[in-house]
């Protein structure tokens, strides 16, 4: 709770400068593709069961800076799908409980969203090579679809509130025209995600 509070603090101090400096600075948009790591906490999988905790990333972003190396981010970002299959009997634990499926071809898929702003923060004033920090919060949304060979699909929704951190570069290839590579780490509950992501950036 105190991380978050903290990291809550730094957006929206760098927030207060969004007023002056919109008219002053450039603005930017971005669009970034790459993969995702979500860490479900699922552990000892057996029997034929399978854990697929990795998928593609989408993001897109919009900025504006505030001072000469600061800027605030608002990000939309889609960390794909993860999934756990078995039959009867395959086992599985999650943390320190164990389970087991009771039917054949039984799936359990879920897939998580991010809605975030963030304040980056750039190594250098001018650079064609620019390395950054990010630090945000983000309001993440959780569905997941429980179906088997057996019996009806169902379904389990969840959402909060939480901080995420990131690193990476940016080359700057014309005035208006970059191509950014990051990574962050979200906090998702009591869960984790990885992302690591190529983009495209436009300034205006």
């Amino acid at each position: 709770m105190k991380v978050k509070n903290i990291v809550l603090t730094v957006v929206v101090s760098t927030s207060a400068f969004v007023g002056q400096a919109y008219a002053a600075n450039d603005s930017y948009v971005g669009l970034g593709f790459g993969s995702a790591k979500y860490d479900t906490a699922v552990s000892n999988v057996g029997g034929t069961a399978t854990l697929d905790e990795k998928d593609s990333a989408i993001k897109l972003f919009y900025g504006f800076n505030v001072a000469p190396r600061v800027a605030v981010e608002l990000h939309y970002a889609d960390f794909g799908e993860t999934s756990l299959k078995g039959n009867n009997g395959d086992t599985f634990d999650i943390g320190s409980s164990s389970f087991s499926f009771t039917a054949n071809n039984a799936s359990i898929v879920s897939e998580t969203t991010s809605f975030g702003v963030a304040g980056v923060f750039k190594l250098f004033e001018e650079a064609a090579f620019n390395p950054y920090l990010k630090a945000g919060v983000h309001r993440w949304s959780f569905d997941a679809t429980v179906s088997s060979a057996s019996s009806a699909t169902a379904s389990v929704s969840d959402d909060g509130f939480d901080v995420f951190f990131g690193l990476g570069a940016e080359v700057k290839l014309s005035d208006n025209f970059f191509v950014t590579a990051g990574f962050e780490s979200y906090n998702v509950g009591d869960d984790d995600a990885a992302v690591a992501t190529i983009a495209a950036k436009f300034v205006f």
